[in-house]
């Protein structure tokens, strides 16, 4: 309640309805009035079934800026502006940082909250600095050997419990040395990367060396790779659709250059299909999807494509008398409708 703004303080005193999870409702004071529901079952249907009934006085708590992984972006996609009054309170980013001394700007911040740990390799950079919001009590253990088995054990690590609260503790240790085993389940990082040599750097750049990848031999090699990528010209939340993929090369680095971005591999060869899956765990976009087809099927319910990217194995299957030509069903893809205008490249 300290933390509280005199205006979101009236809100809740007023309140006829307060939902939260039970340590938000635990920390404030109960009115005779009102009625206070503890977070059951699925949070997205909850906050659908909250709207349908709208009732006034409905007060939702929440922890810190709402908006920074938070309820908040939920919320804004059911409700329409007007039907929110929000008042975010010091982030845990803020506090984080301050307690750290790094300035916010320079600190990648990153969640691991519902989401597979593997998503922070593309950012262990040597001198990073990586503040990453936990799951649970276990994941700063597993965050710690996931920096061990990188060649980054040396990296400075600081796990902080309850901040801003009654309970607030802060714990620095070394990753090689692991997390203390008494860790609260609501706890962020601070990662300083500190990589020893050898260590496995994903390079910011396309065409990455073809090492980085398991094959069967069925890989666009690297020159080739760089130029595909640079053709294809990856933008922010674009979607690839990278058809014969091989070993996933050209979708996985099509997903590096963006967090936002997506891709669908579409590859017949069911014995590639876990290639693909474990080289995009190891290059940290494990959400790529993967289709065990030769070609896509069912185009209406795939999400439509910025670019579309023919493996080389596919095209001369697909080449017309010796010759790179647009053969059925190419013309079909070309004329689907598409966010912006497709690509196609051999």
């Amino acid at each position: 309640m300290a933390g509280l703004t005199p205006p979101a303080r009236a809100r809740l005193e007023k309140a006829r309805q307060v939902y939260g999870a039970k340590r938000h409702l635990a920390l404030i004071p109960h009115m005779p009035q009102t009625d206070y529901v503890a977070w059951t079952g699925d949070l997205r249907q909850v906050l659908v079934d909250i709207r349908a009934r709208r009732q006034p006085g409905t007060v939702i708590l929440a922890s810190g800026d709402p908006f920074l992984f938070g309820i908040g972006t939920m919320m804004a996609e059911i409700y329409d502006k007007a039907e929110m009054d929000v008042f975010p309170a010091i982030s845990s980013v803020a506090l984080a940082c301050s307690i750290m001394r790094w300035s916010t700007q320079e600190t990648r911040v990153l969640s691991i909250c519902g989401r597979d740990p593997l998503l922070i390799q593309p950012h262990l950079q040597d001198d990073a600095r990586l503040l990453i919001l936990s799951a649970d009590r276990h994941s700063p253990a597993q965050i710690c050997a996931q920096l061990r088995e990188g060649g980054f054990g040396e990296s400075d690590v600081t796990v902080m419990e309850h901040l801003g609260g009654e309970k607030e503790r802060v714990q620095h240790f070394i990753a090689a040395s692991g997390p203390p085993d008494d860790i609260a389940p609501l706890n962020l990082l601070a990662v300083h990367i500190h990589a020893q040599p050898g260590a496995r750097i994903i390079p910011l750049c396309a065409g990455l060396e073809d090492g980085f990848y398991l094959t069967d031999g069925q890989l666009t090699k690297r020159e080739i790779r760089a130029v595909t990528l640079s053709s294809l010209a990856p933008q922010q939340g674009a979607c690839l659709w990278d058809i014969g993929a091989g070993s996933g090369s050209v979708a996985i680095e099509w997903m590096l250059r963006h967090p936002a971005n997506s891709a669908i591999a579409f590859e017949k060869n069911n014995s590639r299909l876990d290639i693909i899956a474990e080289n995009a765990r190891r290059m940290g976009v494990p959400s790529l999807r993967i289709l065990a087809a030769c070609l896509p099927d069912n185009v209406p319910a795939l999400p439509r494509p910025d670019a579309i990217f023919i493996g080389g194995a596919l095209a001369r299957r697909t080449c017309c008398n010796g010759r790179m030509t647009s053969c059925a069903p190419m013309g079909d893809w070309s004329a689907m409708p598409s966010r912006r205008k497709a690509k196609r490249l051999y």
